[in-house]
């Protein structure tokens, strides 16, 4: 790793440190708040109240991939950074705080599930893709994680550069061509059956193909990336 790049990713980190801290604060309220809810659902019969960090993190995730290509790289540039080592510190960053993220749900997920079992608190319950494949461990969430983050990351990354590179014409125009498919699958019924297949087919070999798929959407935004300037579409 040069030491641009390494440069590059301790300035990503620092900047993101704030919002990090931010996001898993509120976070921690949110299960705060839901565990009094769950304690509430005692009394009441079959009453669950269900929570999943995943649903946040890959959420926040998305967003500082948005951010990346909005604030950092043009900033990058203008410091004089080259494009090939802003590539190759975004996809490190990408690796490295998506496992991070992981790594602290994770053993949040395992402590407050210890904390539950010890005061009978059955009316509260995770929820966690790795449970579809069967193997709902401290290790296994992590792996599930960084690879859906990476992906999510990816995907976000290349969004983001189309609407930096291309406008609002060609970003908004992807987004719609997407929007649009998944509208016609909901309506013609071949994405509910999509999804209902793979829900009862998910297993390892999917995670690993979705970081494969992931891999090579960020290969992709390499040719985006190494022609980006400091000025927007």
């Amino acid at each position: 790793m040069t030491r641009q790049v390494k440069g590059l990713l301790f300035f990503f980190l620092s900047d993101l440190r704030h919002s990090f801290t931010i996001f898993w604060s509120i976070l921690l309220i949110a299960l705060a708040l839901s565990l009094g809810i769950a304690y509430l659902l005692l009394d009441v019969q079959d009453g669950v109240f269900f929570f999943g960090f995943p649903f946040a993190t890959y959420i926040n995730v998305g967003i500082v991939g948005f951010l990346i290509v909005k604030d950092y790289i043009p900033f990058s540039l203008k410091l004089g950074a080259v494009r090939k080592n802003i590539f190759a510190a975004a996809g490190v960053l990408f690796v490295l705080y998506g496992f991070i993220m992981a790594m602290i749900s994770s053993t949040l997920h395992f402590i407050i599930n210890l904390i539950i079992e010890a005061v009978g608190l059955h009316s509260f319950m995770f929820l966690h893709p790795a449970q579809l494949i069967g193997s709902d461990t401290w290790l296994t969430r992590i792996a599930v994680d960084t690879v859906m983050m990476f992906g999510v990351f990816a995907l976000f990354f290349l969004l983001a550069l189309l609407f930096y590179r291309g406008g609002l014409i060609i970003g908004g125009s992807v987004v719609g061509l997407i929007g649009v498919t998944l509208l016609f699958g909901i309506a013609q019924g071949w994405l509910f059956e999509f999804f209902l297949n793979l829900y009862h087919t998910i297993d390892y070999v999917f995670f690993a193909q979705v970081f494969g798929i992931s891999i090579l959407i960020y290969g992709l935004t390499y040719f985006l990336v190494r022609g980006i300037t400091t000025v927007k579409a």
